[in-house]
């Protein structure tokens, strides 16, 4: 991966003398032969990764400069671009994999485009009984949000909605087709995180993203439940097996909680497989996709999925 041009510095690195802006003299240096030899004599772990300015001791574990743009570039800048590179590569030929299990299906070649390519990862934990330290770690959480959520109520704090939309934005006026394509448009992204069975589920942990906001919000809606009329509703979703390594609500088929009681991550939150099919579909088009797992080695499985939108 090709970093950018380093910045120039204004004066030499190796002596502190005011640099040459010349063609010919390093952006670094200050054109003296002695300069020059000094730092390519530098081990090449000692010196910043993007402008090659030798580092002080602090530096060093790092590998970059104290320099603005170094670090922009370093830190940020050069991640996403080797997450850009790494996300082509792994969706390099995908559609072409479509296409030939279309084939195989007897899908007409004019339909093949229709079925929108999702990448997806792939949850490979099982579910074993859900320990009570487990259990008892999340309702010790719950009593903590809430009693953060009611010190902001009575600051006058208003939460947020517990669900926000998540696929096309509401209108005031939607006719039945359009209501029937937003049902089958949410029912697609539902059959895409069962695909994946829940990979950002598992850090859900004994917190299950349940926060004071969460909390703030439920408040608002029954405000007359008291911290142990909560905790009991939440724990009539409480099932005996869940993921072994995931939320403490996750189960081998979703998410016992129902929206009203999830936190707001979990309602909003679209993974980047799910935004390659999230609002892709006009109206009138065919609700549908092709669901591939992505894994370290590649890609694996494949699975057409179309959903048909309710007749109202």
């Amino acid at each position: 991966m090709s970093l950018p041009v380093a910045p120039a510095a204004a004066a030499c690195v190796m002596c502190g003398a005011p640099r040459q802006p010349l063609p010919h003299v390093p952006a670094l240096l200050c054109g003296a032969p002695g300069c020059t030899h000094r730092l390519a004599a530098i081990p090449a772990f000692q010196k910043c990764r993007v402008c090659t300015r030798p580092l002080n001791p602090t530096q060093l574990a790092g590998g970059v400069c104290a320099d603005a743009r170094c670090r922009e570039e370093w830190l940020v800048q050069r991640p996403l671009r080797q997450e850009r590179e790494d996300w082509a590569q792994r969706t390099e030929g995908v559609e072409q994999r479509r296409d030939r299990a279309a084939a195989r299906r007897g899908i007409p070649q004019d339909e093949r485009a229709s079925w929108r390519v999702a990448l997806l990862p792939k949850n490979t934990d099982r579910s074993s009984r859900l320990p009570d330290r487990r259990w008892l770690a999340f309702e010790e959480h719950v009593r903590t949000c809430l009693a953060d959520a009611r010190e902001r109520l009575a600051a006058g704090e208003v939460a947020p909605s517990p669900v926000p939309p998540t696929t096309v934005p509401v209108v005031p006026v939607l006719d039945d087709a359009t209501l029937a394509q937003q049902e089958a448009e949410q029912a697609l992204l539902g059959a895409a995180c069962a695909a994946c069975r829940g990979v950002c589920c598992k850090s859900g942990g004994e917190h299950a993203f349940v926060r004071s906001d969460t909390m703030v919000g439920y408040l608002q809606r029954f405000p007359t439940h008291d911290d142990e009329a909560i905790l009991a509703l939440y724990r009539t979703y409480r099932r005996p097996r869940t993921m072994t390594h995931g939320c403490v609500f996750q189960v081998s088929d979703g998410c016992a909680l129902p929206r009203d009681l999830r936190g707001y991550t979990c309602n909003a939150f679209h993974c980047r497989g799910l935004n390659m099919i999230r609002d892709q579909y006009a109206p009138g088009d065919p609700v549908r996709a092709y669901f591939v797992h992505t894994t370290d080695g590649g890609l694996s499985g494949g699975q057409f999925v179309q959903i048909e939108g309710r007749r109202r």
